[in-house]
């Protein structure tokens, strides 16, 4: 797998998690599945840059911020 979607996918599950968010909490206002964003944080897929910013708008965290937690 590519480090820089596992890095991704690490980051959005610890930050889901700190938020206490629950996978449908973030999918839903996207309009995508909660196997979706599993997948996103499983590594398994890149999230769209829709989706990303999607993501990011429904944590409250800028997408600068969520890649500087990346580490990019």
């Amino acid at each position: 797998m590519d480090k820089q979607r596992i890095k991704i996918g690490r980051t959005l599950r610890r930050m889901r998690k700190a938020r206490r968010m629950r996978l449908r909490e973030i999918s839903d206002p996207l309009g995508v599945s909660a196997t979706a964003i599993c997948n996103i944080e499983s590594g398994k897929n890149y999230p769209g840059i829709p989706t990303l910013y999607g993501i990011c708008k429904v944590m409250e965290v800028s997408v600068e911020d969520f890649m500087r937690e990346c580490g990019m």
